[in-house]
Order: C-alpha cells, then sequence, then structure tokens
C-alpha cells in the first residue's frame, strides 16, 4: 500500500509540473501518462488480489463482473500507453498525431481511473 502511495504521490507531482496553456515537451507528457496509468494500473491490481466474494468471513471482497470490467479497462489504457510511447519515439509522427494518440492514452487512463476509484480496497 506504501508503494501505492507512492505512486499517487508521484502522479500528482507529475500533473503538478505541466503548465495549462504551455506547449508539453511529449517524453515529460509520456512520463506522466504512464505514472498515471501505473497509478490506476496498482489499484486494479490490489483489487484483483483481494478474495472472491461469498468466501466465508470476507469483508472485503472482489466479484467476476468487477473484476472482467477492471481487465477490460486495464487492457485498453495499457495498449493505449503503448502507443503513445510509440507515438513520441517515432520521428515520423507529427506532433498533432502524437497529441492525439497521447489524448486517446489519457482518455483510456480516466476511463480506468473512474472503474478503480469506486472499488473498494479495503
Amino acid at each position: 500500500m506504501k508503494h501505492l502511495a507512492l505512486i499517487a504521490c508521484l502522479a500528482m507531482l507529475t500533473a503538478c509540473a505541466s503548465t495549462a496553456g504551455t506547449k508539453t515537451n511529449p517524453q515529460l507528457a509520456i512520463w506522466q501518462v504512464e505514472a498515471n496509468y501505473e497509478v490506476a494500473a496498482a489499484a486494479a491490481a490490489e483489487y484483483n488480489s483481494l478474495p472472491n466474494c461469498g468466501d466465508p468471513a470476507v469483508l472485503v471482497c472482489s466479484t467476476h463482473a468487477v473484476r472482467v470490467k477492471v481487465k477490460q479497462a486495464n487492457d485498453t489504457a495499457q495498449a493505449a500507453v503503448f502507443a503513445a510511447e510509440r507515438a513520441v519515439r517515432d520521428p515520423n509522427f507529427s506532433a498533432s498525431q502524437t497529441g492525439a494518440v497521447m489524448a486517446t492514452a489519457q482518455q483510456a487512463i480516466l476511463a480506468l481511473t473512474a472503474i478503480t476509484a469506486t472499488l473498494k480496497l479495503k
């Protein structure tokens, strides 16, 4: 759990480092996207490690239906982050193409975060 808190702090610091209205360095932006993904993925992994609901005497548990939703959102976010990494590293991508891929990754991470924010982990 301490690791998750450290990752969350790192994501907040990177978010604070970017300034609205200024041109963003793609390498810094992908680092921020990756950090945000790691926070959401860590919460998803923590939920998936919980015992199944229905096991006797379990106060906090996970359900198959929610694990499926988490996996789908995580798979989508992970693929989007990988695509953004490739776009940032590939000189054949224009700035607008890279920006579009980065925006898609950010939206996928927001979708995963929306799910993981509702999970009961403790």
